[in-house]
């Protein structure tokens, strides 16, 4: 079965993120230029291009690699700086003219654990199918249906033959439709409850979130739960890819201080523009006068403890009220290099006093 390499959407972002493009700014490596400068140059050249050319799909390594590296921006890309690239890009199984879901990173499934998932046909944004499983079991679906079944490792649930047929239709018809299925995981890292009450609120919100995604596309609201359950919706439906990035995600650098933390929720919703979520984060806050003062003073986007985007705030407009204050300032191009993709969940865990709230404001040194 044919691989290609796709330069998605995310490549850039997922390769700056990386260990492997951090080592290669801050280690000695063979081969590679010792002028820091050089190295940024380098591997600038490399994300701009990643960036220009996201959506193409490569059938071998080497067009890849003359489209990214030999017809790319006039440095001598490193040999250890191409492979890694290559190594990263999204690689997919094809089945005649369609891409597959690829195998999930073992660091990735292990944290998921047991999950419930769902699958949608983004046509409709119906659900047509819910199961279980862990490891890769969520893509066992489409693999079987589009005639990848050696990619299943542990079989799929046992089925009526004409619930297969179904489901497996369904799914053929979504492709050949020219989208593809959607994955959403429900609940995951499932373990025993310690009691039947919190076993029951546990089912209970899984079944008020999916029922949710359901008023998406019609709009109408199906349930009249305004509370929204009574557990925590941490490992709650949340789309697979998201998911991903976060069990994927490398700690953050330590980040030289003064800056600011700020939980922007909004950030979450793909459907979000930059633009939107740069102005649902950047004020109204209680920002003190150590970081008014610090000129442009790092504004580090934050959610589900992921670096989003980070600002520099250049000037402050207080509120009409007073005690209130928004910031304007531009994005941090060398900063997002380093930070955007990674985790603070240890800085969020080392702090011992006003610990972060769920969406807000979050000043290094605390004012």
């Amino acid at each position: 079965m044919p691989t290609v390499w796709t330069v998605t959407d995310n490549s850039a972002r997922e390769f700056r993120d990386s260990r492997l493009a951090a080592d290669f700014i801050t280690l000695e490596i063979d081969g590679v230029n010792p002028d820091p400068v050089m190295r940024w140059a380098e591997l600038r050249s490399v994300l701009r291009h990643l960036e220009d050319h996201a959506g193409r799909v490569f059938t071998t390594a080497e067009a890849a690699s003359e489209v990214l590296f030999d017809d790319g921006g006039g440095f001598g890309i490193s040999s250890v700086l191409r492979a890694g690239v290559l190594d990263q890009l999204h690689t997919q199984q094809v089945v005649g003219e369609h891409v597959l879901p690829p195998r999930m990173a073992p660091g990735v499934t292990e944290k998921l654990g047991v999950y419930v998932y769902a699958l949608i046909d983004p046509r409709d944004r119906s659900i047509f199918y819910v199961g279980k499983g862990f490891g890769d079991r969520v893509y066992s679906h489409v693999w079987s249906a589009m005639g990848a079944a050696d990619l299943v490792e542990d079989g799929i649930e046992r089925e009526a033959p004409a619930v297969k047929s179904a489901k497996n239709q369904r799914i053929r018809d979504i492709y050949q439709s020219g989208k593809t299925v959607e994955h959403v995981v429900l609940r995951h890292r499932i373990e025993p409850e310690a009691s039947a009450d919190k076993s029951a609120y546990a089912i209970e919100q899984t079944l008020i979130d999916a029922l949710r995604l359901i008023e998406v596309p019609t709009g109408t609201a199906v349930l009249a739960n305004i509370a929204g359950g009574h557990t925590t919706t941490e490992w709650g439906v949340i789309p697979l890819p998201e998911l991903i990035r976060r069990y994927a995600a490398t700690a953050a650098p330590e980040i030289e201080r003064p800056f600011v933390v700020l939980i922007v929720n909004a950030a979450l919703n793909p459907q979000n523009s930059t633009e939107q979520v740069y102005e649902e984060g950047r004020g109204w806050w209680h920002a003190g006068p150590v970081i008014r003062n610090t000129a442009n003073v790092p504004i580090f986007f934050v959610a589900a403890d992921i670096v989003r985007a980070v600002y520099r705030a250049s000037s402050w407009e207080q509120s009409g009220q007073g005690g209130a204050w928004r910031f304007s300032g531009p994005a941090d191009s060398e900063l997002e290099t380093r930070y955007v993709g990674t985790s603070v969940a240890e800085l969020k865990k080392a702090r011992r006093t006003r610990r972060w709230r769920q969406h807000g404001w979050h000043p290094y040194p605390v004012e």
